[in-house]
């Protein structure tokens, strides 16, 4: 979800009258098709050949890339400083990446860094360099101007590293109320999934270790015989989704989980839209979901672990119901909760929206942004 991320980003600050040029890996381009799963060009030879690259290289190749890409992201950023007024350079964080925070020092340009994960956490794919990462991480946080953090976590973690208190700042993800509104119809998502006379529960995401979808499909099947009008809707593709696919044909369910496959970014709202239990059933304790903010912009309650991140955002029922992570018969009594009272389900869901359109539109995530780089200029 990276490349929604820095999309809705750019998209606020211009919004709010400024000029934001994007200086991007080769290939990469978070306005090339709003269209497609991801920002990658399709056509372009070098990103197809780099994600090659990245799927089959052993771990220690893929770093050394990330490394040489310093010199192509100094070139361009330079390059960019030779022809325009830049007031502030503004980037997400990546391991290594040390062209931006360098290039800012160099030039005396406030430089503000995002970040949504740092070394040493569990991740997807670890790193063979750990002391040169963490080196290269500490010296990029030491001399940003401003670093915001996603989630209360991940500031106290940057914190321990003696880096000074007063220039983090958390600011969990957002979303675009103009793209997700309650006002959207799911009926027609309902009708092509004949799901008329449902309680729809839903999931969205991209079937990653951290979404635990197969914890979620055997608390699903532990209550399917008692609730036959509950079907559960996991919208999205991923890695184990014929693993997936396999576990809920072995327990009979194949009627009532569906698998709607990869959908297009337009089609997002209306399949939220068709929920009437919108779920995370797991996350990371660093991260924070952009998912969770567009099910409650839809206005639909949202059941999700008890994680910092997400305890950043939800109030126990009031603008969500949480769950003790990785506990079933918990995450159960929650689900049936919220199916057995569509008074609760509504209620909860219009707090939520609330919740978004107090604190957490892009527009909010913008100005602070340019709040932070009015007090380090």
């Amino acid at each position: 979800m990276e490349g929604v991320h820095i999309r809705e980003v750019v998209k606020a600050l211009r919004n709010l009258g400024h000029t934001v040029f994007v200086v991007s890996p080769p290939g990469i381009d978070p306005f090339a098709d709003r269209h497609a799963a991801n920002p990658v060009k399709k056509k372009s030879v070098i990103s197809l050949c780099l994600g090659w690259l990245s799927r089959h290289i052993p771990q220690l190749g893929f770093e050394m890339m990330e490394l040489a890409y310093n010199f192509v992201a100094y070139r361009n950023i330079k390059k960019l400083l030779s022809k325009e007024k830049i007031d502030f350079i503004y980037e997400r964080y990546a391991f290594f990446s040390v062209a931006g925070v360098h290039t800012a020092n160099k030039y005396k340009i406030p430089f503000i860094l995002e970040v949504n994960e740092i070394s040493g956490l569990k991740r997807q794919r670890g790193h063979v360099s750990v002391n040169h990462v963490k080196k290269i991480e500490h010296y990029i946080f030491e001399h940003a101007d401003a670093i915001i953090t996603v989630s209360t976590f991940l500031k106290s973690l940057i914190e321990g590293m003696k880096i000074h208190h007063s220039k983090i700042h958390a600011l969990p993800n957002s979303v675009n109320t103009v793209d997700f509104d309650p006002a959207i119809s799911g009926a027609p998502v309902r009708d092509k999934l004949s799901l008329q006379g449902k309680t729809v529960m839903g999931f969205m995401g991209s079937f990653s270790i951290w979404d635990n979808l197969e914890f979620l499909i055997e608390t699903f099947a532990a209550i399917s015989e008692k609730y036959p009008q509950l079907a559960l809707v996991l919208i999205g593709d991923g890695f184990n989704k014929q693993h997936l696919q396999d576990i809920a044909a072995q327990k009979c369910l194949s009627e009532k989980i569906i698998f709607t496959g990869r959908i297009p970014r337009p089609q997002v709202a209306g399949y939220i839209a068709a929920m009437d239990i919108a779920i995370i059933p797991d996350s990371n304790s660093f991260g924070s979901p952009v998912v969770l903010f567009e099910y409650m912009a839809m206005g639909k309650p949202v059941i999700a672990p008890r994680l910092g991140p997400i305890l950043d955002v939800i109030t126990d029922h009031t603008n969500g119901i949480l769950f003790d992570a990785g506990n079933a018969p918990d995450l159960q009594q929650k689900i049936i909760s919220l199916h057995d009272c569509k008074e609760l389900r509504d209620k909860i869901g219009a707090h939520a929206r609330k919740t978004i359109v107090s604190k957490h539109l892009w527009q909010h995530n913008a100005e602070h942004i340019i709040d932070l780089y009015k007090k380090a200029k």
